[in-house]
């Protein structure tokens, strides 16, 4: 077997001295904070037809009517998107049937404010736009995974809001990925109830947990 060489050794080691110096860096790949505890009314089209139900969060019956409406979510595999329990148990409700303006209107630009000087200060002004609203019932998870883009090349990262609804566990972990290296480098944890990254939903307990 042939030897590896000089080059190929000498930028492992340069590798491993930027790793090493990275530790003292303070993780600036995500940033959390929280709202409060803030009522919050969505519009919800149901799936059997154009009416909308009108959802005022947090509520028992109003988180039992949302749940009535989410389905198994599926996840993407390569090119195909598929139904993998396995590897993610949650439900799930699209954008094409939740309506969110008055969340939007009153915070989110707020939000992408704060979160754009924070990680992208240089970047201009930032803009969202709801994918689905997840809703992880007791012992829903999602393993490690790289959110994906959809072919939007402007994608900088996920806004993840945690909806006003009781609940224990779940926690939100993301670790930053150092390429070319064996590291897993820093990570994170968001536990409410107060690209490049991986992101890990570890499994829910009591009651159940909405994310859009």
């Amino acid at each position: 077997m042939a030897s590896r060489s000089l080059l190929a050794l000498a930028e492992d080691e340069v590798l491993e001295s930027i790793y090493q110096a990275s530790q003292a860096v303070p993780a600036v790949f995500c940033a959390g904070g929280t709202l409060g505890r803030l009522p919050l009314r969505l519009a919800v089209e149901s799936a059997g037809g154009p009416c909308a139900r009108i959802v005022d969060l947090p509520g028992e019956e109003a988180l039992a009517a949302l749940l009535a409406e989410c389905e198994p979510a599926k996840l993407g595999k390569g090119s195909k998107t598929v139904l993998d329990e396995s590897y993610r148990s949650v439900l799930a409700l699209p954008a094409s049937r939740l309506f969110t303006q008055h969340f939007e209107a009153a915070h989110l630009s707020g939000v992408l404010a704060a979160v754009g000087c924070m990680l992208l200060p240089a970047a201009g002004p930032l803009s969202a736009r709801l994918h689905a609203l997840n809703a992880y019932s007791k012992g829903g998870f999602f393993k490690p995974h790289c959110d994906t883009p959809r072919g939007d090349p402007g994608f900088v990262g996920s806004l993840v809001v945690c909806l006003p609804v009781a609940h224990s566990g779940g926690a939100l972990r993301g670790a930053l990925r150092v390429a070319h290296s064996g590291h897993s480098g820093h990570s994170v944890n968001y536990t409410w109830g107060a690209g490049a990254v991986a992101w890990e939903r570890q499994p829910a307990g009591r009651q159940s947990r909405c994310a859009r």
